[in-house]
Formats: structure tokens, C-alpha cells, sequence
């Protein structure tokens, strides 16, 4: 009888429960609140739009020095620039010389540091930013392209253009500081975002030919050093940059709290922090610009020191492409992520094969049916590999593996962190109603093409916990 009392009061209570959360669903927004959603984000298209001709992306209030603009080497004012020089109090300066490659001007040959300029209007990621911003400008395009703003889109894939011809790559956004990284490969995504779903004049084929050249040399960065990850046939982010990143002096303190967290957490074993004297000697300063940062060049790295202890030159560098992967801060890579360079990710190695695949497609509507075959040649690479290495069931998302550029790394293949863009482009329904149109999609077969590498006999490859 005992029983039968319990149960029934327990289907009572289950019934009151999902009463409860039944009354406590919120009422769906009617039209009209669904109408000032609508509303808001077509004007927060202009609210955040920037361009060279406007002062308040001219003026970054982030920046306490007199605003700068850099054209490229030998580039004469554009006209629309010149007219509002004056109104605007900024200085306008040339690069030093003209840059093909990332690294061919260093962020030291520039002093004085500055917007980079772009010919078209942009949309930033937020508020309190003026650049424009590597793959937060993807996200950025699928709303513009869902919102009927396809022009804006395409002005901001041709400002990628311009980035690559003037600056030698995409950069993680257009500011002088950014010359020595890239953000995550998403130009293809975006070339078919726009390519794909214009709501005007269709885009030439003469276009399409124009993106695809300046993909390839944007997939290039990605498949050479330092973005290679060893010989293992994978890709890394990394930084061609030494010691803090200078943007953190808007943050001064972020560096000497990642060494107090550290000196916090001493069972955390990493090789991030050196002892070092708060206050050096020149000969002391010359040897932390080997193991640690040059305070002689960088104010931040001057102001990076806790009770006689700085970061490690190393921890700098991953840092550094941790900021390139768009994931900073994190801990997805180590504490701070300040392994980042140690690593081969499976979200950067997935966006390469997804690249492959878009220059595929891009190579068949121009008639290359030679260039079709060579980028899934490169695509298809990874799944013979697959064949030929055991993976340990226990880990079989982790490979220790030896790369040339440091001893014993354990290299975490990263899972589950960015599946591969993918828009699910549906027609519409019967009723006219259109589907969500775009979605996430995960090609985890894919990823682990891409990370069960073959190695010859006689690599470091070992499988074990990390």
C-alpha cells in the first residue's frame, strides 16, 4: 500500500513539475516585438560600419597617440581621404616600402602605429573597434548576405582582396601591430557567400577568376612555414612576432596577471615563466631578450614582470598564435592557450580540407578541369593517409609527437572546437516559408582524415595520454 502511496504522490509531484515549467515558458513575441528585432539589426549594420572617409573610424578612441592612416607604398591619397584629412586631424603616411609576403615589413620599421587603409566601408565585430577583423568578418558577411545587404558583403571580400595585394595576406585586422599574423581561412567561405546569394546583378565569372587567384595565394600562407606543423602534413597558427603583442598596452595588466595565476597554480606544469629581476641590468636585459622579451623595444614586455619572475619567450609565441586562431583569451591550448603554436588543430586543418573543396568548385565553374583535380588531389591526401596509422583507443584524440621547432611537445589534436562552416542552403517550402538558412556542420569523418597522418618508419609519432 506504501508503494502504491509513493507513486502516486511521486506522479503528483511530476504533474506540478511540468505544470510549473509549462506556466513558466515565456510568451512568444508577438509581431510587433519580433518587427523592432528586425529593426534593430538592420540599423546596427550602419551603426557599425566604418570606412577611410569617416572620422569616427579615424579616430580610435582606444588610441591615445594622433591618429594615423597608412596607405601602401607609392599609393597616392585617394581624393575622398584628402577631403577629410583636415576635418578629421589625422596625419596620412605611405608604408616604407611595398609588401608581397607577411614579414616583408616589420612592425618595428613602424613606430608610430596606425589604421591600415581599405577602399570599401566594413562592418566591425563591436562597438569599441574601428578594423576590420579576419574571421569575424565571415560571421559578419552570412548576416549581411541573409539581411539583403549583399553589396556591403562583397565591398568586404574585396577589402580581403586589397589586404592580401597591399599587405601580403589577410590580417587579423587592418592596424599596423597585425602585420605579423593571419586570423582562421575563411576567404573561400566568403567568396561563396557573396558569389553564391546576390540579390542584384549576378557577379561576373571575370570576378570569381579575380577571388580565385587571391584565395590561392591566401591557402599559400597556410601550407609554408612557420605554418606548417613539422612534417606531419598539418597546418598551425603562429605569429612571425617576438614577445607580447603590443595592442595588450590597452590591457596593461594582463601579463602580470597570467604570471600571478601561474605562480597561483603550481601544479599546473608548464615552461611559461623565467625568474628575472623586476628591476635588470643592461646585461641582464640583453639576456631576457633571449629567454623572455625585449624591454628596450616593448613597453608591454617592460610592465610584464611579478616578484622576480617574467613569461617565457616561448609562452609569447604561442600567445601570439593563440590571437591568430580567434580564440583569445583561452585555455585551449594550455593555460592561456600559451601552447598554441605546439599544436595542430583539427578546426584550422578542417577550414584547409572545406578551402579545398570551395577552390575545387571555384576551378569547375572557371573550366580548369586540371586545377579541379590537383585541389582534391590535396583534399583527398589526408583519407590515404588515414589508412596507415594505429590510433590508441584509449586517446584517440591525442599524439605526442616530436615537431623540429621544439623537443617533446604533446600535441593535442583538438576535437570538437569549430566544426567546418558549412551553409545548408534549403529551398523554400510549399508555403513560402524558408527554413533556417544557414547552419553549423560538423564533418567529423573529415576531421579525423585529417589528423590520422601517415608517418614513415623512424618519426617521433607516439600515441599516449597527453
Amino acid at each position: 500500500m506504501n508503494y502504491i502511496a509513493r507513486a502516486y504522490a511521486n506522479l503528483v509531484i511530476v504533474a506540478l513539475l511540468f505544470a510549473g515549467v509549462a506556466h513558466s515558458q515565456p510568451p512568444k513575441p508577438d509581431a510587433s516585438e519580433n518587427a523592432k528585432i528586425l529593426a534593430y539589426i538592420h540599423s546596427a549594420w550602419d551603426n557599425l560600419s566604418r570606412s577611410m572617409t569617416d572620422c569616427k573610424s579615424l579616430i580610435d578612441p582606444k588610441v591615445t597617440t594622433p591618429p594615423i592612416l597608412y596607405l601602401p607604398a607609392g599609393m597616392a591619397i585617394p581624393p575622398a581621404v584628402a577631403s577629410v584629412q583636415q576635418q578629421c586631424k589625422i596625419e596620412v603616411r605611405n608604408l616604407p616600402r611595398k609588401i608581397t609576403h607577411m614579414g616583408d615589413v616589420r612592425v618595428a620599421e613602424i613606430p608610430d602605429e596606425g589604421l591600415l587603409y581599405l577602399p570599401n566601408p566594413y562592418v566591425v565585430p563591436g562597438g569599441r573597434f574601428n578594423e576590420m577583423y579576419g574571421w569575424d568578418s565571415y560571421f559578419i558577411i552570412l548576416g549581411l548576405v541573409e539581411d539583403k545587404r549583399t553589396d556591403l558583403a562583397r565591398e568586404m571580400v574585396e577589402n580581403f582582396f586589397f589586404e592580401i595585394e597591399n599587405y601580403g595576406a589577410i590580417l587579423n585586422a587592418n592596424r599596423t601591430y597585425y602585420f605579423t599574423r593571419s586570423q582562421p581561412p575563411f576567404l573561400t567561405s566568403m567568396i561563396r557567400e557573396v558569389y553564391e546569394h546576390q540579390t542584384g546583378k549576378p557577379l561576373s565569372k571575370a570576378w570569381l577568376a579575380k577571388a580565385y587567384n587571391y584565395a590561392q595565394r591566401d591557402y599559400a600562407l597556410w601550407s609554408a612555414p612557420p605554418h606548417l606543423a613539422g612534417d606531419t602534413g598539418l597546418a598551425r597558427y603562429d605569429d612571425i612576432g617576438e614577445g607580447p603583442v603590443p595592442e595588450m598596452a590597452d590591457d596593461s595588466n594582463y601579463y602580470p596577471d597570467v604570471i600571478r595565476w601561474l605562480l597561483a597554480h603550481p601544479q599546473i606544469h608548464t615552461d611559461y615563466l623565467v625568474e628575472a629581476p623586476d628591476n635588470p641590468t643592461p646585461a641582464q636585459a640583453a639576456e631576457l631578450a633571449k629567454t623572455s622579451c625585449d624591454i628596450a623595444v616593448s613597453k608591454v614586455c617592460a610592465n610584464a614582470h611579478v616578484d622576480g619572475h617574467r613569461l617565457s619567450n616561448d609562452f609569447y609565441r604561442g600567445d601570439r598564435a593563440m590571437r591568430e586562431s580567434g580564440f583569445d583569451p583561452s585555455f585551449r591550448f594550455g593555460p592561456f592557450s600559451g601552447s598554441t603554436n605546439h599544436y595542430a588543430p583539427v578546426c584550422l586543418n578542417s577550414l584547409l580540407y572545406k578551402y579545398e573543396r570551395d577552390m575545387a568548385r571555384f576551378a569547375t565553374l572557371l573550366g580548369r578541369p586540371a586545377e579541379v583535380a590537383q585541389w582534391n588531389r590535396r583534399a583527398a591526401t589526408p583519407a590515404h593517409r588515414n589508412q596507415q596509422i594505429p590510433v590508441e583507443p584509449s586517446y584517440p584524440h591525442v599524439l605526442r609527437l616530436q615537431l623540429h621547432d621544439a623537443p617533446a611537445i604533446n600535441l593535442q589534436l583538438c576535437h570538437r572546437l569549430l566544426p567546418v562552416m558549412g551553409k545548408t542552403r534549403q529551398s523554400a517550402t510549399g508555403n513560402g516559408a524558408r527554413p533556417p538558412p544557414f547552419a553549423l556542420r560538423t564533418r567529423r569523418r573529415t576531421c579525423h582524415e585529417r589528423l590520422r597522418v601517415r608517418y614513415p618508419v623512424g618519426s617521433p609519432l607516439r600515441l599516449g595520454p597527453h
